[in-house]
């Protein structure tokens, strides 16, 4: 559900500063990690005792200087009672900015760790084929068999050794 709102928030602010400024709004936006790291800064956020102006003026003071669309930005989003927001809205920015430059992140997924020869030749073939640029990160699991996800573009593709044997045996039971 969050992810959901963060998108429109996202959304509403690319629509409103343009897709050239979205680097430095992320930049700007982002001078708040550290705060939105600590578990006081989430209490102070969580607390229904403290007003949401003075929320909104906290996170103001954290982030600084910015022009009026992103200090209007973070007062919509104190009166809303969303500024837990802000890190899932600079990740859906990130997103944006990434399908802008059409650059997306492959995530692979195996038991054993494939060599960095082998990893180039996956994502230098998979790039070419979605015509994208490609960053291909490998994730080690107990899973058997192999598992490519580039979510941003909603392409997964998958061989697992169960399900090829699961496969095998109807295909086997079928032919009799």
């Amino acid at each position: 559900m969050r992810e959901l709102v963060a998108k429109r928030y996202a959304k509403a602010l690319v629509e409103a500063l343009g897709e050239d400024r979205l680097a430095s709004t992320l930049e700007w936006l982002k001078g708040s990690e550290s705060a939105f790291g600590t578990e006081a800064f989430q209490e102070m956020l969580a607390s229904p005792q403290i007003s949401k102006t003075l929320k909104g003026q906290v996170v103001l003071d954290v982030l600084g200087d910015g022009e009026a669309k992103l200090l209007n930005f973070i007062k919509v989003l104190a009166d809303k009672n969303r500024l837990e927001l802000i890190p899932d809205v600079c990740k859906e920015l990130e997103k944006s900015i990434a399908a802008t430059r059409n650059e997306y992140v492959a995530v692979l997924t195996t038991q054993e760790a494939f060599d960095d020869k082998t990893l180039k030749a996956i994502e230098e073939t998979l790039a070419k084929k979605l015509q994208a640029k490609l960053v291909l990160s490998q994730k080690r699991e107990e899973f058997e068999g192999v598992k490519l996800v580039v979510e941003d573009l909603g392409v997964e593709v998958s061989f697992s050794r169960e399900r090829f044997i699961n496969d095998l045996k109807n295909h086997i039971l079928k032919a009799f």
